[in-house]
């Protein structure tokens, strides 16, 4: 979403630039939103299986591997006779601190940081 937040109308092919708009948006991002790294790091974690040390001493990373995300079991990996239709399954990451973050309110969060960003 930043990628496409920082280039709407740039007309621009020049690789530097478009990383200079894209870095600004996801500092102001950052700054409005703290989980908004979280969720990028999910995300890249999740695509990319495993992450190498960030650079970034502004945001260093809270997940750099899949392995780090996990959810409760859902009714199908219950014990028989133990689930319960309507149960909700918990999306969490395992920090490197060894908290847990559910995923659900960050991304609420960063949704409601991205409606006042999208509306300005």
């Amino acid at each position: 979403m930043a990628d496409h937040m920082a280039l709407e109308g740039c007309t621009s092919t020049d690789r530097s630039h478009m990383d200079s708009l894209l870095k600004t948006t996801r500092e102001r991002m950052l700054s409005k939103c703290p989980d908004f790294q979280f969720i990028r790091d999910v995300a890249d974690a999740t695509k990319h299986a495993k992450l190498s040390v960030s650079k970034r001493v502004e945001a260093p990373r809270e997940v750099s591997s899949s392995n780090q995300i996990s959810a409760t079991p859902g009714l199908f990996q219950a014990p028989f006779g133990e689930g319960v239709f309507a149960e909700a399954v918990i999306v969490f990451a395992v920090l490197k601190d060894g908290s847990s973050k559910p995923l659900l309110p960050a991304v609420r969060s960063v949704l409601e940081a991205w409606k006042t960003e999208l509306l300005q």
